[in-house]
């Protein structure tokens, strides 16, 4: 077995042991806490997933996409690397500042009610520790050292769950817990870096100005996607209850869990796509893709007629006791799994080709697309079980949308780039 194939396999075995931590631990809070908790650890999780990209900047892609370009310089991939620490620590300092002085406003504006401002404190941990993961990951993404990179991957998300719940049954202590873990694991690679690199600080200010740049411009498709995955679940926790905003951001979680199983493709193709990219290997990156692509396809749509055939049955199997509203607005957000899985897959490769921002253009498309649809819900006033239909409708049209958005640039891209080699 070659070097390459065992760095798929061991990420692909990584993202799908995360997967399966995922789905263990949501059914673990419904079964152990009760419709409310869940409710409300459904929705901090949905937050953090919206936070951490507009936190982050765009680093995600902007490190493992310059450091890949430099794989033979040292010095300038820690320049990248120092560069990034420093923009993210102003990001999250900053980000900080306002949860600790809106605590109260900021807990009825993303968990539904104010009452549950006791759950921002811990949300501020679990940022924290996330950051400092987030960071680790892309340097080590960006190196292509992914052995080490899914040790943290698997340590953090996977294990980390595991470990607060065991030291806790109280939601509060639970969410406090999962912060500090990641942030003394994340700690541990991060001095692991540091210890490795080489840079000059007399070069940082000029390479923070690069990744800053070219990083920003994806930030707007970062906040869209976050915002598409976050909202729909918030206005109806604030419009029509607690309890089926917890629903739908579970559902929405469980799509996020099918495009997890489509992401090491995508993280490995960033770094990998941008090494041919520099070496005009167009005939290569496109051959691959395409293959890619009806693997990703045939993949999704199978998985759709599966899980609506037998939604019931595996959602009453995985939380025991699942309400018939949760069953259905999980079959209705399961349809817009290709969309979705398309645009993962699709998205390295437009990024590594593309200095503008190809899928910050598709991302905000489809978030307006679904903003008009919810404004026109709210202004016609239908009745709330329909309202509550057809947002998650819009939501599941908005990533078909995507889907073929993303498809559609991949085809001018490919037109475009092998005219020109």
């Amino acid at each position: 077995m070659t070097k390459s194939n065992r760095v798929y396999i061991t990420t692909y075995l990584t993202e799908f042991s995360l997967l399966i931590a995922g789905i263990l631990v949501y059914r673990f809070v419904f079964n152990a806490y009760g419709k409310d908790d869940f409710a409300s650890y459904s929705l901090i999780r949905r937050n953090l997933s919206f936070f951490v990209p507009l936190l982050f900047l765009g680093l995600a892609v902007g490190i493992p996409r310059f450091v890949s370009y430099n794989l033979d310089n040292k010095t300038q991939n820690g320049n990248f690397f120092i560069a990034g620490a420093l923009i993210l620590l102003c990001s999250v300092l900053l980000f900080s500042a306002v949860l600790i002085v809106f605590k109260v406003p900021l807990a009825g504006l993303l968990l539904g009610d104010k009452r549950f401002s006791y759950l921002i404190p811990p949300f501020q941990i679990m940022i924290i520790g996330i950051a400092i993961h987030s960071l680790s990951y892309s340097y080590l993404r960006g190196i292509m050292k992914m052995n080490i990179a899914n040790t943290l991957q698997f340590l953090n998300l996977c294990v980390g769950n595991f470990v607060a719940f065991a030291l806790s049954d109280n939601l509060s202590e639970v969410i406090y817990y999962t912060g500090f873990y990641w942030i003394i694991t994340a700690s541990l690679f991060l001095l692991y870096i540091l210890w490795n690199i080489k840079f000059e600080w007399k070069h940082i200010i000029k390479t923070a100005k690069e990744l800053f740049f070219y990083s920003i411009y994806r930030v707007p498709g970062d906040i869209a996607l976050a915002a598409l995955f976050t909202i729909p679940s918030l206005i109806i926790a604030h419009y029509y209850g607690h309890n089926p905003g917890g629903y739908l951001a579970f559902s929405i979680t469980l799509l996020n869990m099918s495009g997890a199983a489509f992401s090491p493709i995508s993280l490995l193709l960033l770094p990998k796509i941008s090494k041919q990219a520099a070496d005009k290997n167009y005939e290569a990156i496109f051959s691959n893709s395409k293959k890619i692509i009806a693997i990703t396809l045939l993949l999704s749509v199978s998985a759709i007629l599966i899980f609506e055939l037998f939604a019931a049955p595996i959602l009453h199997l995985y939380l025991k006791d699942a309400p018939p509203d949760l069953v259905n607005t999980a079959r209705i957000i399961a349809l817009g799994i290709p969309g979705y899985t398309i645009y993962i897959v699709l998205r390295s490769v437009l990024d590594a080709l593309h200095y503008r921002a190809v899928n910050t253009r598709n991302l905000m498309i489809g978030f307006v697309f679904y903003c008009l649809g919810i404004l026109a819900l709210l202004i016609f006033k239908i009745n709330p079980e329909t309202t509550i239909v057809l947002n998650i409708c819009l939501f599941s049209i908005s990533l078909t949308l995507l889907g073929i958005l993303t498809y559609f640039d991949y085809r001018k891209s490919r037109r475009l780039f092998l005219k020109a080699a």
